[in-house]
């Protein structure tokens, strides 16, 4: 089995070696001709550089179009996020050793980013969809409710954050909307210091 899996981690390398060089070429790949040990080694050496692992990157990182507002996290809800992942970004080995064990959330009780999705799901949910990726987020997104922007009557008790339109007459209903730049205000505040600025997305 060991020497199994050498042969296709080895395979695996020189795949991943001769896609980099592929897409680091200006010039389009010959099908017809097997890529040279040349080839492989000078694909390896960029490898090495970094240039691969950041073009793999950006062809592999996620469209943030499909949002509409990114929630960025702030320097401390990141590092709470990593050590709640058991990536260890602590900075003291005891606390490393401690976030790497996988009941380490529950054993310690302390998911405050995640509390705070679920808060923002519980407040704002009629109103929008929240995502966070928890592996290499830096931001909680943000998506619109189709619903969300529909005028509804005025109410004493949801008036929070909302916006009156203006009636063509006294007699007409009062009707309002969300004002979003106080909704996005009111998130913030809500982090407590894990959210720093809202960014619309575009």
């Amino acid at each position: 089995c060991r020497v199994v899996a050498r042969r296709l981690s080895r395979l695996a390398e020189a795949t991943l070696a001769e896609l980099c060089a592929q897409l680091l070429s200006d010039a389009p790949a010959e099908e017809d001709t097997p890529p040279s040990g040349a080839a492989h080694g000078e694909a390896a050496a960029r490898l090495l550089d970094g240039a691969c692992e950041r073009a793999v990157s950006a062809a592999l990182t996620p469209a943030l179009r499909e949002y509409d507002v990114l929630l960025a996290l702030s320097k401390q809800a990141l590092r709470e996020l990593s050590a709640n992942n058991g990536r260890g970004l602590s900075g003291f080995k005891n606390l490393d050793a401690l976030s790497a064990a996988p009941d380490w959330p529950s054993r310690l009780g302390v998911d405050r980013v995640g509390a705070l999705v679920r808060e923002l799901e519980s407040t704002y949910g009629h109103l929008a969809i929240f995502f966070l990726d928890r592996l290499e987020g830096k931001a909680i997104a943000l998506r619109w409710k189709p619903t969300a922007f529909v005028p509804v009557k005025f109410r004493v008790g949801a008036a929070r954050s909302m916006i009156a339109l203006p009636g063509a007459s006294r007699a007409e209903p009062v009707l309002m909307v969300p004002n979003v730049l106080e909704l996005l205000q009111d998130m913030l505040d809500l982090g407590e210091g894990l959210l720093t600025v809202a960014e619309p997305v575009r």
